[in-house]
């Protein structure tokens, strides 16, 4: 059984396909590209590394230093096969984010001294029982007092809500293995820091957690261990974007090779002749709505001014009608409660199914309710019409 990480966990359950190419093929791209969001996490991992090194050292880091060594890497290691997937932006674009990244942290946390870092990227190795485990590399675990504390840096930018922080595998991995590695470990907090936002999110798992942590996961290992060579399908999503194995997937696979052909090729191919004129049908469909559109309008406007409900045409006939609904007060309003309370107070709540509007409309059509309580049902009602343009056949009779 192979050794797990959370990325290889993600990358399952992200695609399929994508974990095959990876892991079971072990399918190398050439030449290898990262994305520009990849280089910039990393020249950030590296320069906030590098700081507690040297803090660790007893040396003074200031910012400007900091952004310093955060330029020189990122020149040093730019290359042209990053690849910028967001049209419009530049890797001096990405450049500034990850320097705003650093500069966030510095004004938060100088000069260092909240806690005592204990290691910085450890990797761990996370048994999970039986042949299971997971590795990983934690980016810094400090400790301050009796309490240790997991740090993840994240130079995304979308900003997790507390519950999916809480939610969070990867980190629930290192907590197992702090436990494991440190048997002094009292307290062990999990620590989140959103730099491009300069928000720390925290959270701590319980025993329990952990343990569902771990049966969900073994479960998952099991579940990729059981699947053979073919029953790895593709899940197109967003992330497509960025999957390096793109151009072999069968999910893309027409897009990437009628990309090639010819415009005379290219223009005959089946599936492309097929979504031309699927896409063509769709747009004289859209106008043929819209025309309708145009045209009901006309014909109500028609038996407006002329008063005809029923409106001829060659062998087909037009019938308007005309139906008022009622619609009551939306949940948790004032006028709501007032309106239970009235129906509750006239014993007609249960008639009414709980406020049911279909109901309480046919309660007051039949007259079932007296004249005083209608009026004041309707009171706390909004009335409003509907109408209703529909086509049928002219009969015989109505030809002569």
């Amino acid at each position: 059984m192979p050794t797990f990480s959370h990325s290889r966990l993600s990358t399952f359950e992200n695609c399929p396909q994508q974990y095959k190419f990876k892991y079971v093929d072990k399918i190398k791209i050439e030449p290898y590209f990262q994305t520009v969001e990849a280089f910039m996490g990393k020249r950030v991992h590296e320069t906030l590394e590098k700081l507690y090194r040297d803090v660790s050292m007893g040396r003074e880091v200031s910012k400007a230093g900091l952004l310093l060594d955060y330029a020189d890497d990122w020149e040093e290691k730019w290359t042209d096969d990053v690849k910028i997937v967001k049209s419009g932006y530049t890797g001096d674009d990405y450049k500034r984010v990850g320097a705003k990244c650093l500069e966030n942290y510095y004004d938060a946390n100088a000069p260092f001294d909240k806690d005592v870092t204990l290691e910085l990227e450890k990797k761990v190795l996370v048994h999970l029982g039986g042949d299971y485990s997971i590795n990983g590399v934690i980016d810094r675990l400090s400790q301050k007092g009796t309490t240790y504390q997991v740090h993840d840096y994240k130079t995304s930018s979308h900003l997790p809500s507390q519950a999916e922080v809480d939610a969070d595998r990867q980190l629930g991995f290192y907590q197992i293995a702090v436990h494991a590695l440190w048997k002094d470990a009292g307290d062990v907090e999990l620590v989140w820091h959103y730099l491009r936002f300069g928000k720390d999110l925290h959270s701590k798992k319980s025993h329990a957690d952990l343990e569902e942590l771990r049966i969900k996961a073994v479960a998952l290992m099991k579940e990729i261990g059981e699947k053979d060579g073919d029953d790895f399908a593709p899940k197109v999503s967003a992330l497509c974007s960025w999957c390096e194995y793109k151009p072999m997937c069968p999910a893309w696979a027409h897009l990437e090779k009628t990309s090639l052909l010819p415009k005379n090729e290219f223009l005959n191919e089946p599936g492309v002749k097929l979504v031309n004129e699927f896409a063509y049908a769709k747009e004289e469909q859209h106008a043929a709505e819209e025309k309708l559109e145009k045209i009901e309008a006309a014909i109500l406007d028609y038996s407006k001014k002329s008063g005809a409900s029923v409106i001829r045409g060659s062998d087909k006939k037009i019938t308007v009608t005309h139906t008022h609904h009622l619609s009551f007060p939306a949940k948790q309003s004032a006028d709501r409660t007032r309106l239970e309370a009235l129906l509750k107070e006239k014993n007609l709540w249960d008639e009414a199914s709980t406020l049911d509007s279909t109901a309480l409309q046919a309660l007051l059509e039949e007259k079932k309710i007296s004249a005083a309580t209608a009026k004041e049902i309707l009171a706390l009602a909004k009335d409003s019409e509907r109408t209703s343009v529909r086509l049928s056949k002219l009969r015989d009779e109505e030809t002569d």
